[in-house]
């Protein structure tokens, strides 16, 4: 049973205060997509080259700066854990291949038989990989995610009946989640799903489908589930071991990562043509995220993609007409210090000679 969390608009209390600091849009647009315990962050950036414009997967680390995986065009990286294991995809547009990546051992493709396009989704601190994709033979083949483990040998998620699946999160006992759907091209037909290290699942079957986007390491789990209409979209959920699901935000929200705090970012939509973001904090309650930073900030329509266990919020959001990379940062606490532009070598994001793209460095301005 869904039990609603009593929500009176946004929390009056509010525990955690932040400063932005924006990464560089590197010509273009970029976005955040992940950030380990380190502070190591992980993402994509438009950038121009001969051909033209072209998502490059990057890393990025104050005191060295951003670091161009050398994935090639058409890249993404999703997620990094506290190894610097980074897993993402490359490749043309409906052709990818998933592709694991290490400072020492550099870019490694991972090979899935039979398939016509994969893509690196997750990955825990054990190194455990997710991967989906497309089969070869027809897209809408049923085609079970399937995990890596660190030795490189493979397993599909066959447990779940064979059905299509995508894995969204691994926690570090190897528990997974995602979502599961009887066909790859059905996904207002999808369900959120948890499987165990034992081969155990187990199936949300909400009436109108559901989603799982993370798992903690104390088992909290986070997404969103469908309402009826199309008019009231997706709503957050949170589910805590031993009390059960509440919801989160409101109408057009999904609840994207969740930390060893059981702090949880996620999206909704403020209107038809504005995106928000929130924060929930236990014991507090959900907050706008751009409330929780200084009123003169000039970021707008944040959008969170994840949280580490220091608190770190990574993402995108509009700055001066662009959409840019951004990490956020508890006052008094985190990187504070933000390293001039010069220091970063933009030869490793791969810009000297493309053209004269610019690095811009800011909190605000």
């Amino acid at each position: 049973m869904v039990a609603a969390l009593a929500l009176a608009g946004w929390s009056a209390v509010q525990a955690a205060t932040y400063e932005l600091i924006g990464l560089g849009s590197y010509g273009g647009s970029s976005a955040a997509t992940d950030i380990n315990n380190l502070g190591q962050i992980v993402g994509n950036a438009d950038v121009l080259d001969q051909y033209g414009w072209a998502s490059q997967a990057f890393s990025y680390q104050f005191g060295v700066g951003a670091v161009n995986l050398g994935a090639g065009r058409g890249s993404t990286a999703q997620a990094i854990n506290d190894a610097g294991l980074i897993v993402g995809s490359h490749g043309p547009f409906l052709r990818t291949t998933a592709f694991s990546y290490t400072a020492s051992g550099g870019l490694q493709d991972i090979a899935v038989s039979g398939s016509y396009a994969s893509e690196g989704t997750a990955v825990n601190k054990q190194g455990q990989i997710g991967v989906a994709w497309v089969s070869a033979k027809t897209l809408t083949a049923k085609t079970p995610a399937i995990v890596v483990q660190p030795d490189r040998s493979q397993s599909a998620l066959t447990s779940l009946g064979g059905q299509s699946s995508r894995i969204h999160g691994i926690n570090s006992a190897g528990v997974i989640v995602g979502q599961v759907s009887a066909s790859t091209l059905a996904p207002d037909n999808t369900q959120a799903f948890q499987m165990n290290p034992d081969g155990s699942t187990f199936v949300w079957n909400m009436p109108y489908g559901s989603t799982a986007n993370a798992i903690n390491d104390q088992g909290a789990i986070v997404g969103s589930i469908n309402n009826q209409d199309m008019a009231h979209g997706s709503q957050a959920f949170l589910y805590t071991p031993g009390q059960g699901v509440q919801t989160l935000a409101w109408d057009h929200s999904r609840a994207l990562d969740i930390n060893s705090l059981g702090w949880v970012i996620g999206q909704y939509r403020v209107d038809s043509y504005r995106q928000g973001s929130f924060l929930y904090q236990p014991g507090v309650g959900v907050s706008d995220l751009q409330s929780l930073l200084p009123e003169d900030e000039r970021w707008s329509q944040l959008s969170a993609a994840a949280i580490n266990d220091l608190g770190q919020i990574v993402g995108s959001g509009l700055y001066q007409g662009h959409r840019e990379a951004f990490v956020m940062n508890l006052t008094g606490r985190g990187i504070t210090a933000v390293p001039e532009a010069g220091t970063h070598g933009l030869m490793a994001l791969g810009l000297v000679g493309i053209g004269a793209l610019t690095r811009r460095q800011h909190r605000r301005a």
